[in-house]
């Protein structure tokens, strides 16, 4: 399965690239498809955001996204890095104390505010002043409209945008108005980009619901349906290490990262989630086999004196093929989320037990049995215990999903 982005270039009067608009799709048909506007920039920020980063699909350069009232009011867009964003007010949102509310907080978190298809009309006035930059679709409002109302004392702060630009005539008309930012065919058509989708299951999704609606969140509970799902765990932690930029010390477990987040940024983040993975599939192949390790690296490396099992472990085995997951280099992948170093030690191989233990595990999987004994060797581990630690995962992970 595959989720899509557009992008459509934003230009200076150079024409030098500014940034991008990320346009919602949900096929290869370069078109905005039949969906509420809430659920495109929900779906838009889970399948990228919370993968790879926004920044991966614009190459560096700023990324626009749509905002609509319920997304904004939410403040969904409070864990996404401030610097790599500029938040679009759509058109039809409805100005309220609440929105304006919430806009003064962003505001003062360093978030910057577009006001996209701007037609001049008094009743946006209350939020104009939140406005760094205001697009204003050429093909809706004249020029000569544009001209009588740009240089108005209450837009004195904002920088323009002309978008739909088309010829080279108008780019220069709205260049010689004292338009800044340019968008449009005559510039480049919306780029369609396609990459692996990472997903939910509808049993997951379910489940979540019913968790998320409770008053007070169950988190043992939680933490169980976090076991079961790498692309839940991991979309967790990358929205953890957005949220909190600066992490008093790297997370252990699933329930660590839980704890850390707390209640009220756990329900967004789960908010977000459900809202985007409504209808989804994922490599069930993949994760089946990330389970078995994650089970297996946990039970071979537990303590058989005090019982005590290791989450790091499984944490390391849950997250052992995220790379074919998200189809980027894994090495990409460990800078976006803050895991313990010694996870991601096992991760890249690095000589220690955990690794040596996935190492076991993936020999399994290829019925190399002298490799196998190699390393469980040096684990110091009874084959008897391994082969019983593999069986036990092999019907373990067959129950979860």
């Amino acid at each position: 399965m595959y989720s899509y982005v557009a992008r459509q270039p934003i230009v200076d009067k150079h024409n030098n690239l500014y940034a991008y608009e990320l346009l919602f799709r949900d096929t290869e048909n370069n078109t905005f498809p039949k969906i509420h506007p809430d659920t495109a920039t929900t779906t838009l920020i889970a399948e990228n955001e919370l993968t790879m980063g926004l920044q991966k699909v614009t190459d560096n350069k700023l990324a626009f996204v749509n905002f609509p009232t319920d997304t904004l009011i939410n403040n969904f867009p409070d864990f996404i890095d401030p610097s790599t964003v500029i938040i679009e007010i759509l058109e039809d949102v409805e100005v309220s104390d609440k929105l304006i509310s919430v806009l003064e907080t962003l505001s003062k978190k360093g978030y910057v505010f577009a006001l996209d298809d701007f037609d001049f009309d008094e009743k946006w006035l209350p939020i104009v002043p939140f406005a760094q930059i205001v697009k204003v679709d050429i093909q809706l409002v004249s020029l000569l409209q544009c001209m009588k109302q740009i240089r108005r004392e209450e837009y004195k702060h904002v920088i323009w945008l002309a978008e739909k630009v088309e010829t080279e005539k108008q780019f220069a008309q709205y260049l010689s108005l004292g338009f800044t930012y340019f968008q449009g065919y005559y510039f480049s058509p919306p780029e369609m980009l396609k990459k692996n989708k990472v997903s939910l299951s509808q049993n997951l999704v379910v489940e979540l619901i019913s968790l998320v609606s409770e008053p007070k969140l169950n988190y043992n509970t939680l933490e169980q349906l976090f076991l079961k799902d790498i692309t839940l765990t991991y979309k967790l932690l990358r929205f953890l290490n957005n949220a909190n930029k600066q992490l008093e010390k790297e997370i252990e477990s699933v329930r660590h990262a839980l704890i850390y987040l707390g209640e009220h940024e756990v329900k967004k983040y789960l908010s977000l989630l459900l809202i985007a993975n409504l209808a989804s599939d994922k490599n069930s192949d993949l994760v089946l086999k990330s389970l078995q390790r994650a089970k297996f690296c946990e039970i071979v490396l537990t303590n058989a004196t005090d019982n005590k099992f290791d989450d790091r472990a499984f944490l390391a085995g849950m997250l052992s093929q995220i790379d074919l997951i998200l189809g980027y280099p894994l090495d990409d992948v460990l800078q976006l989320i803050p895991l313990h170093p010694e996870i991601k030690a096992a991760l890249v191989k690095i000589e220690c037990r955990r690794s040596i233990a996935l190492q076991i595990a993936k020999a399994k999987e290829q019925n190399n049995e002298e490799l196998v004994v190699k390393y469980a060797e040096q684990l110091d581990a009874p084959m008897e215990k391994v082969d019983a630690a593999y069986a036990f995962a092999l019907d373990w992970s067959k129950t979860i999903i």
